[in-house]
């Protein structure tokens, strides 16, 4: 089943995506952007009759972002949980829910049809969601002011986790003002809460003041 799958990718996926600038590496697709990396992931499972069942997954990395979070450099990887932002194709539609594809154990003949409904997903959905997000400002600007009906269905959902992410990429792109007021909202986001303690060394390990940066958002 694998070998189908992968046989599927490289007929009816592989060929367009290369096109629009992707480049393969096992499943994962990848496009250098500016100065942020496009992902395009696949994810599968074996059903105990056999059949194997598989979604796609999108995100945008920004290097050392996820391993400044984690307090550890080598946690960061060109992957889909180190993407800033993260989304499975089903919660890009309009109704909001998860979708997957289906191979079924013995027939064959849908894989064609199957394929290019799979592209065509990705070139309606998962593209243009991409396409946000040219670049690191527009990934922090995102971060800090992610609109309330879209962020709630796209990773990462916890907003302290947002702020924190764009705490990190305002530092990146040398604007510590902002990296100083996403911190701040990121810090009383995080208060008496399960990662009070992160946000707090990530404060130190930016080297930022949670005062700086007045009471104005992001």
């Amino acid at each position: 089943m694998k070998r189908r799958l992968n046989a599927l990718l490289k007929r009816s996926v592989e060929p367009r995506l290369v096109e629009l600038g992707f480049e393969r590496s096992g499943r994962i697709f990848s496009a250098e952007r500016s100065d942020v990396t496009w992902l395009i992931d696949l994810q599968s499972y074996h059903r105990l009759d056999g059949c194997l069942e598989f979604t796609i997954n999108g995100g945008v990395y920004v290097p050392e972002v996820f391993g400044t979070y984690a307090g550890n450099p080598d946690f960061d990887s060109r992957s889909l949980p180190s993407c800033c932002v993260r989304a499975r194709i089903g919660m890009l539609t309009e109704e909001l829910r998860d979708h997957w594809w289906t191979l079924d154990a013995e027939d064959t003949s849908g894989d064609a049809d199957t394929g290019a409904g799979v592209m065509g997903w990705i070139e309606d959905l998962l593209i243009p969601f991409l396409a946000r997000f040219p670049n690191q400002d527009s990934i922090a600007e995102f971060l800090n002011e992610a609109e309330a009906g879209i962020r709630d269905h796209l990773d990462p959902r916890a907003e302290t986790i947002r702020l924190s992410y764009a705490a990190i990429v305002h530092d990146r792109l040398a604007s510590p003002e902002r990296s100083a007021r996403s911190m701040r909202h990121a810090l009383a986001s995080a208060e008496n809460g399960p990662i009070q303690d992160i946000v707090e060394s990530l404060v130190r390990a930016l080297d930022v003041t949670a005062e700086a940066g007045g009471d104005s958002p992001p």
